[in-house]
């Protein structure tokens, strides 16, 4: 769905969603803030994306992937290279079954949210934190009373 919006974008105002992203990256730090980052046990976070995928082709990744093809757009776009689209694209062009393309798909997810997780953890203001609603709210109340 992503990939659809950042053509659409690009369809209605002749700049890549890149551009709009970078000028408005937010840079100022105008207000106090509290950057959480939700940390699931990896099992936990793998059974998720694997579920994602699955999610993802049952709400019509497939023919989304063969829609933009017939479309005319190439497979060696960088968005239809990412994760999900290159993997069922493959399957589309007869490469992969479906329960393989789904199955690399969530590998390749799962390689991906690992760096990411290496990345963002480099970030020092970043407040790492199990998702358990009810302490997340227990620590946004103290922090909107102290702003620490």
């Amino acid at each position: 769905m992503r990939l659809v919006r950042a053509l659409e974008v690009y369809q209605l105002t002749g700049q890549p969603i890149s551009t709009w992203q970078a000028q408005h990256h937010f840079a100022g730090n105008e207000f106090d803030t509290c950057i959480l980052g939700l940390l699931l046990p990896r099992t936990e976070l793998y059974q998720r994306i694997n579920a994602r995928c699955h999610a993802m082709v049952d709400a019509g990744l497939v023919d989304e992937v063969q829609r933009l093809y017939a479309d005319g757009f190439d497979p060696d776009l960088p968005a239809l290279r990412s994760p999900g689209y290159r993997e069922i694209g493959a399957h589309v062009n007869g490469l992969y079954d479906l329960p393989t393309a789904i199955a690399r798909m969530a590998q390749a997810t799962r390689q991906l949210a690992k760096r990411q997780l290496t990345w963002f953890r480099a970030d020092m203001q970043i407040a790492w934190r199990a998702p358990d609603l009810g302490a997340l709210r227990r620590e946004a109340a103290v922090f909107w009373q102290t702003g620490t």
